[in-house]
This record gives C-alpha cells, structure tokens and sequence, in this order.
C-alpha cells in the first residue's frame, strides 16, 4: 500500500517550497510523460560505483563540478552542481521509479526525483525540459531531461542530489572516482 507524504524542502536561500508525491521512501528534510522518446537511449557515461544494493553513475557525460556539496548549518549545499551548455543530456544515475516531475519546489525549477528501492533517492533540479513522466521507470542511463537554467540559478547547470534513508549525502561519496574511471 503506498502512502501519501508531504515533502518539505529548504530551499535555497531560506525559501520554502512543498508538493505531495506517493512512495515508499516517506519524507525528506531536503536543500535548502510515460513511454521513452527515441532519443533517450540508455548512456552510461562512465562506469557505474556499486553501492551494495545498486550502482550509480554521473548524471551527465562531461562532468564539471561547479559547486560541491557542503553539508553545514548556515550556507549549505545538499547536492552537486554539474556545469555545461544547454539542452545537455541528463541521465538517471540510478535505475528507478520517477516519483516527481514539475516545478513545485521553489528555486529548483523544473525537476525530477527518482526512488529506488525505498532507501535511496536522486533529484535533479533546473532542467531546461523534462523526458519522462512521474511513475515511469528509468534504467541507469536513460535520459531524464535537458540541462537548463530554471528556478534560482546563476547559469545554465545540473543540481544533482542524492538521498540515502531520505536524508541528504554527499554524492561523491558514492559516484565513480573521475580521476579512476575510463569513459566508456
């Protein structure tokens, strides 16, 4: 049986923002449509870190890191900012169910969040398009969305975040080492 849950996200600059999804991971104390089209074909672009129950990969095939995750108090920043031109493909780091897709959170303009296993949670926010639909599953690869620069940002770029048992970690802990990883 799957629950309704209120998320409440802290956005950036201390803006509020809030929206219902149905699934099984519950709330998040985060930061601050159907069928595939043809062109989201499946792109790993580097290969994929297992993490134990699943694997992840980067979320974009050029990764420049323009701001990295700090995780304090006052000022912080719950995920990574991946810099690159628009319309940039995105991927699901993960496989998953799409559990969100709009621009219901205040400052992270169009986004999408994807739920695996109940445990783990991406969110990828400021696209400039989206290309999947909420309820859609996504393997590790499919395209998600187009980079883009909606909701409070300075430039055309990726906020990507990861969720483990709903509370914020710091995706580099867990993606593949670039200065380790071959392209594919």
């Amino acid at each position: 049986m799957q629950k309704t849950f209120l998320i409440l996200f802290i956005g950036l600059f201390s803006s509020v923002g809030c929206a219902h999804y149905q699934s099984g991971i519950g709330s998040f104390r985060g930061p601050g449509e159907m069928s595939r089209s043809p062109s989201s074909s499946n792109s790993v672009y580097y290969s994929p870190r297992n993490i134990g129950d699943f694997s992840l990969t980067w979320p974009v095939e050029d990764v420049s890191i323009s701001q990295p995750f700090k995780p304090r108090r006052n000022r912080s920043h719950q995920g990574l900012d991946l810099r690159g031109p628009k319309n940039t493909p995105i991927v699901a780091a993960h496989p998953g169910r799409v559990i969100y897709v709009g621009r219901g959170f205040r400052g992270y303009g169009k986004m999408v969040m994807i739920e695996y296993n109940n445990r783990w949670a991406s969110l990828y926010a400021h696209l400039n398009s989206f290309e999947v639909k909420q309820g859609q599953y996504v393997r590790m690869g499919d395209v998600i969305g187009r980079m883009g620069r909606t909701g409070r940002a300075t430039g055309v770029h990726l906020h990507f975040e990861l969720l483990k048992n709903k509370l914020p970690v710091n995706p580099m802990s867990y993606l593949p080492d670039l200065s380790r990883m071959a392209k594919r």
